[in-house]
């Protein structure tokens, strides 16, 4: 079967530790907002490049959260999402990269750009009813989970 986007699990390592991890949450039996609402992150995907050329799709560029802002969208136009639940990648955690930091830095802001231009996207392509619930799920996931993790633990 042809798929235009292929998700995998992955294996987190930290310090030796090695613990594998589900790419994508079960929130429907619906496996665009499934893909929707998981990790963001496009490490772990294969993605036909002529969703992002026929739908004019582009990575947030000078911004940190470019993935979330970008990779959401492409659920929409996706006709077929295969989610491989085997870890096939590695994703290797390093003590202070920008989003592992101990201490505030202002790049952490651009969860801010990133989602409002989330928003402005699903806006402009007339898909913000249509996922309006899901939309409010990444904002609390990231803004008040997330967010609020790193920069009140810091």
């Amino acid at each position: 079967m042809l798929s235009d986007l292929v998700i995998c699990d992955y294996y987190e390592i930290e310090n030796n530790h090695k613990a594998i991890q589900k790419a994508i949450k079960k929130f429907d039996n619906n496996i665009k907002i499934n893909y929707m609402l998981s990790n963001a992150s496009p490490w772990n995907k294969l993605i036909k490049t002529s969703i992002f050329k026929e739908n004019n799709i582009k990575f947030l560029e000078n911004y940190i959260y470019e993935d979330l802002a970008t990779m959401p969208i492409l659920a929409e136009y996706a006709n077929n999402i295969i989610y491989v639940e085997e870890p096939l990648y590695n994703y290797i955690i390093r003590a202070g990269s920008t989003m592992r930091q101990k201490s505030y830095n202002k790049k952490l802001e651009s969860i801010f750009v990133a989602l409002e231009h989330l928003e402005n996207e699903f806006k402009k392509r007339n898909l913000y009813f249509k996922y309006k619930d899901e939309l409010e799920y990444i904002y609390i996931e990231h803004l008040l989970y997330a967010a609020s993790r790193t920069f009140f633990i810091l």
